[in-house]
């Protein structure tokens, strides 16, 4: 989780990034309204620049109706550091009043609304070293991170989640990228998308990838917590948010021409050279579906 993802492709991914499964944001929402406490406390891993946090947020302030306290954990110091504007303003936008805190530890925000305190802070830091100085923990959300972590590190996730009694919330981890197109041949767009499901782990082995759906429902099963599973699903072409769309075809594009690189002899079968799927990928006809899982356990 140390590389760094550009801020620009964050932003352009917040729509889709509330394609979540309806089903389990609702349990969510019961089993939290049902943990009857003074205040809660939230976590939330690999937090970014706070999509997942402004998706949440009025949710849960809409249905659970006390204090809330919330831990945004975030490595790159760059992201972290965009975050508090970036969600300072989408809760102007929602209506919210959030100022920004003085004389604390750590950076954050406070909001007031209707009796109720929420506190809002950042931490740059790596989640394994911030998880133990937490000593209340209602809930752990996390959005398009497990499939970036280490078997060791959800092993630690979930049963620091059940020694805690909390909801484990971790929504768009990756399954598969399918690729459709009027021009090209289906055998030739399915090479491409498995390749790039390939790449994701080429550099990082230890990776989940898209395995981690599996491994979150072996773990949970294993800790003896019930766990649930939706599917959470991106479409794009180039006129839905096209902003979003040139990003995923650039980072599809920069993983063909890697594998390309270390593994030439596998193309031969499906393409010709490297500048085929260039011009593939320089068609306007591509739509990509992108193929999450959403996984809830307690």
């Amino acid at each position: 989780m140390k590389e760094s993802f550009d801020i620009r492709w964050l932003i352009a991914r917040e729509q889709l990034d509330e394609a979540r499964s309806p089903t389990l944001v609702s349990e969510l929402l019961a089993l939290l309204e049902q943990r009857k406490k003074d205040r809660h406390v939230y976590i939330d891993l690999g937090s970014g620049i706070g999509n997942n946090f402004v998706y949440l947020f009025p949710k849960i302030l809409e249905s659970v109706q006390i204090h809330q306290k919330w831990v945004l954990i975030e490595i790159d110091p760059k992201l972290a550091e965009y975050s508090l504007e970036h969600i300072q303003k989408r809760l102007s936008n929602l209506g919210f009043n959030a100022q920004t805190r003085t004389n604390t530890a750590y950076p954050g925000l406070n909001i007031e609304h209707s009796s109720r305190k929420i506190e809002i802070e950042i931490r740059n830091n790596d989640f394994m070293e911030v998880l133990p100085t937490i000593k209340q923990c209602d809930g752990i959300f996390s959005n398009a991170v497990m499939d970036l972590l280490t078997w060791n590190q959800v092993n630690y996730l979930l049963t620091y989640s059940k020694k805690h009694k909390s909801i484990f919330y971790a929504t768009l981890n990756y399954r598969n990228t399918t690729i459709n197109s009027t021009k090209f041949h289906h055998p030739k767009l399915s090479a491409i998308g498995a390749l790039y499901d390939a790449h994701m782990i080429l550099n990082h082995k230890e990776r989940l990838g898209n395995k981690c759906c599996e491994v979150l429902k072996k773990i949970a099963h294993d800790l003896q917590l019930i766990s649930k599973d939706g599917r959470s699903v991106w479409k794009l072409d180039p006129n839905d948010n096209p902003s979003a769309y040139m990003f995923l075809l650039k980072y599809i594009g920069n993983a063909m021409e890697d594998m390309y690189k270390k593994f030439s002899d596998i193309f031969f079968g499906y393409f010709e050279n490297i500048e085929e799927i260039r011009g593939i990928l320089e068609s306007d006809s591509l739509m990509f579906e992108v193929d999450h899982c959403d996984f809830l356990a307690y």
